[in-house]
């Protein structure tokens, strides 16, 4: 799997406020206090939207998927 195709395999498997989250504390920098603040979410679940994308990322270096992964706090 390619950095392209990686990209696409975790991005398909978080919902859009995980997206936004990440996007907001990797991409514009923001204070996790801020995020949790203006999307009402805790310090936990934060916490758990990076964990999450972090054993994505390293699942899919490795090509090994993920059946599992949906969070329950993710509104679809």
């Amino acid at each position: 799997m390619d950095a392209d195709e990686r990209a696409e395999y975790v991005r398909g498997r978080l919902c859009q406020r995980d997206l936004e989250v990440l996007e907001r504390f990797y991409d514009d920098g923001q204070d996790p206090s801020q995020i949790c603040s203006e999307m009402d979410l805790t310090i936990e679940k934060f916490q758990l939207v990076k964990w999450l994308f972090r054993l994505l990322l390293l699942r899919a270096r490795e090509g090994k998927a993920l059946a599992w992964v949906a969070l329950p706090f993710c509104p679809n």
